[in-house]
């Protein structure tokens, strides 16, 4: 993407042209008692994201703006403050880690800033949201079919004394299929407001911050930039912010990327791009434990749901299948009926009959043209598949958006506590240089493929039982597969598959003390533990290490094969890979 600049510049400046521009810039500068700000240090550096209040409007500016969100988007919500030392940022933001802002500082930035929170579209009101049930879409057919029918039944009415009322009773049986569909699908998109209006009830609504050395309690959006927040277990996290100091802290940042694991967060840079490092928090995530304190570096808007919010707010939502389906099939109809009916209207005349006897002849033919019943038919059949959705905790707030789902093809989604119950199951081990299957149905007990009295089988066994963190909260009664745990998922599904092929895993743990015990890290991706065996004393002590294969493997000398050790040359390393790749075909 090329970026258009206002300046041009001349291979082969004019010294003397270069010299007077100087004079004009120095004059100017002295003459002049306002000076743009580019937003940038006297060295060139970004001061800060740009507080650009977020665009409604529909014209150039907009279409800019639009331009400009998703480019920043693009770009992976470029955020620098998570780089730059901390020094620097409290003097930039002009506050003390210790003192925070003073009030007059607050007011002044709430001001410039405007209160932290995130802007809502401009919404239709209801009354024109039930007229486009009412008179929108296949609607507007039916109502267009109503109206020939009182047309023909009044022409008739001036014509004959004695009139059958069947054209009467089908445009009001028409109006009526309207209005109860109508009012049916406004009051299933009606709930789209009540599902704003819980979400507004999730945002957080109070902080912890320090002004004027004060620590103190305030509404969430009274928050500033420069703000210093104290965060604790259990609250919502209400701007970005900037961590420099915390004690074990753990943040859960399912409502932004779907991580269903809580994440350790600390004062470290970790990562360039601001959502993966460790020492920013973002607005509306939960701390589940530990304590924090931190700066905030972005509020309302410009945060990262707020960026998120408002860029699919700035985007027209594009026409669902079953409306463009709808649309086109009213012009085809439509077209249809007219031209049909035309064409009999001028048969009929031709062959003798009264003008005013074809045009009724005319509207009984268009009318007869429209499936009266059609929209009853798709909002039942839409409702009651959104009843269906309900009872399982799904709400539909738009019923088009049922066929939509139905006509997808191809979801692209995060798998783990999304489309699955983020529950790992041991299916297959590699000992012995051979792959092994487990029986992951049985509840206890499982069939296995391999030899469990295998040397190699007992020393993996032990590793994944002592390299672990996970623990059973339930007694032996229940079988192995369905006992409660507390742990991580993978640690779980290793103990779950030792216990039940093996047993006696904890008694198997007091036997093996730990003494050390360093837990998995994403960026090293290894954990490792350190235990006491029964002959420590003389032998030295049991390091096991769980993480990665392939870094795991860079870490071994030697591997265990049929009871026996054989080193880690290039042939066990091509197998290794050969397993490695054989379980990834099998999507593990």
């Amino acid at each position: 993407m090329s970026n258009i600049t206002p300046y041009q510049y001349s291979d082969h400046p004019n010294e003397e042209g270069m010299e007077s521009q100087d004079e004009h810039d120095a004059y100017r500068m002295a003459v002049e008692n306002t000076l743009y700000d580019d937003n940038r240090t006297a060295i060139g550096q970004v001061k800060s994201v740009r507080r650009v209040p977020v665009s409604r409007s529909t014209g150039q500016a907009s279409k800019l703006t639009e331009m400009y969100d998703i480019e920043f988007l693009r770009q992976e919500i470029n955020i620098e403050d998570h780089k730059i030392p901390l020094h620097d940022l409290f003097n930039r933001l002009l506050t003390d880690p210790n003192t925070g802002l003073a009030e007059q500082q607050v007011r002044a930035i709430e001001q410039r800033d405007g209160a932290n929170i995130i802007s809502s579209p401009m919404e239709a009101p209801t009354w024109v949201r039930f007229c486009k049930n009412i008179f929108g879409g296949f609607s507007f057919l039916l109502w267009l079919g109503a109206l020939l029918c009182f047309a023909h039944y009044s022409i008739e009415s001036g014509i004959h004394r004695e009139v059958p009322s069947d054209n009467l009773v089908l445009g009001f049986a028409l109006i009526v299929v309207v209005l109860i569909t109508g009012t049916f699908s406004f009051v299933q998109e009606n709930k789209e407001t009540e599902m704003k209006a819980a979400f507004d009830r999730m945002l957080p609504e109070k902080a912890t911050v320090i002004r004027d050395g004060v620590e103190c309690e305030v509404d969430a959006k009274n928050l500033v930039l420069g703000d210093i927040v104290i965060i604790n277990a259990g609250d919502q996290i209400a701007a970005d912010i900037r961590i420099f100091d915390t004690k074990n802290f753990k943040v859960d940042n399912s409502t932004l990327n779907g991580e269903s694991e809580p994440q350790w967060r600390s004062a470290e840079y970790t990562h360039e791009n601001a959502l993966m490092t460790d020492n920013l928090v973002f607005y509306s995530t939960f701390c589940v434990e530990g304590w924090a304190k931190g700066i905030v570096i972005n509020t309302g808007d410009l945060t990262v749901v707020g960026r998120l919010a408002s860029y699919s707010i700035e985007h027209d939502r594009k026409e669902t299948p079953i409306s463009k389906e709808v649309s086109q099939f009213m012009h085809i109809v439509s077209v249809s009926a007219i031209a049909l009916g035309c064409f009999l209207f001028v048969v009929a005349f031709l062959l003798g009959y009264h003008w005013i006897d074809a045009i009724l002849f005319l509207i009984g033919v268009i009318v007869a043209s429209v499936p009266e019943g059609m929209l009853a038919i798709v909002t039942i059949a839409l409702s009651v598949t959104a009843k269906r959705m309900s009872s399982k905790n799904c709400l539909v707030k738009n019923l088009e958006a049922i066929e939509t789902l139905g006509a997808t093809s191809i979801i692209i989604t995060d798998k783990t506590g999304t489309l699955t119950a983020n529950k790992l199951t041991v299916a297959h081990v590699w000992i012995d240089n051979q792959i092994g299957e487990i029986d992951t149905s049985a509840e206890e007990n499982p069939q296995v493929s391999f030899e469990t009295t295998s040397h190699s089988w007992k020393n993996m066994a032990r590793i994944a039982i002592l390299c672990n963190s996970a623990q059973f909260n339930e007694d032996k009664s229940v079988p192995v597969m369905l006992r409660d745990t507390s742990g991580d998922p993978t640690e779980t599904a290793l103990l779950r598959c030792v216990e039940a092929v093996e047993g006696n895993a904890d008694v198997f743990r007091q036997m093996h003390k730990c003494i050390v015990h360093i837990p998995f890290n994403p960026m090293t991706r290894i954990q490792v533990s350190i235990h006491e065996c029964a002959d420590f004393k003389t032998n030295g002590y049991l390091a096991c290490m769980i993480g990665a294969p392939e870094l795991i493997l860079q870490r071994c000398g030697s591997a265990l094969v049929q009871g026996q050790e054989r080193p880690v040359d290039q042939d066990y390393k091509n197998a290794f890979f050969y397993a490695m790749n054989e379980l990834a075909n099998l999507g593990e």
